[in-house]
């Protein structure tokens, strides 16, 4: 998680390679079921021998279609956001907390002043067996970072302790 650490610098990454990789070939079987439905639907309709019920079989062609349509955007999404994952860069030089990740198919990148960062939390979600991390402003606003399993605890209250002591050095 923690990838480069100096007393002027630190830098935190988060990505999830495996469950990219594993939102990649769900995109690409649903792109192929997509692909496989809607050849055989074409032909299908195109048949001359029961058209009393072309309506019915292109009403359910439509569904298919927007259900497999659905599943593409859906995998495709996640494979982004997973791959392209979380960066976290606190830098004492220029004064800044930059965070940069993945949202809705386009990177984002948001600034903050260090000096507005009140405090870091990670608190445990109550409908899930996750703890989330937050930046606590001084603002009173919480700017979400992460959500962390939690068997993997022990080395979020280690990273976390860490940019603790980075802030307050």
């Amino acid at each position: 998680m923690i990838v480069d650490e100096t007393h002027r610098r630190l830098i935190l990454r988060e990505s999830h390679r495996g469950l990219g990789i594993a939102a990649l070939g769900f995109t690409t079987l649903s792109a192929l079921a997509f692909t496989l439905t809607l050849a055989v639907g074409i032909e299908r309709l195109g048949r001359p021998e029961q058209t009393d019920l072309y309506m019915a079989r292109l009403l359910t062609l439509v569904i298919f279609l927007l259900i497999e349509a659905t599943f593409v955007a859906m995998g495709a999404l996640s494979a982004f956001s997973f791959l392209i994952g979380q960066t976290l860069i606190f830098d004492k030089d220029a004064e800044t907390v930059t965070i940069s990740g993945a949202q809705r198919f386009r990177r984002r990148m948001q600034s903050l002043s260090i000096y507005s960062i009140d405090r870091l939390d990670v608190e445990p979600h109550a409908e899930s067996r996750v703890f989330r991390v937050y930046l606590r402003l001084r603002s009173g606003e919480r700017v979400p970072l992460a959500a962390v399993p939690h068997d993997e605890r022990d080395q979020l209250e280690g990273v976390a302790a860490r940019v603790r002591g980075f802030l307050r050095a």
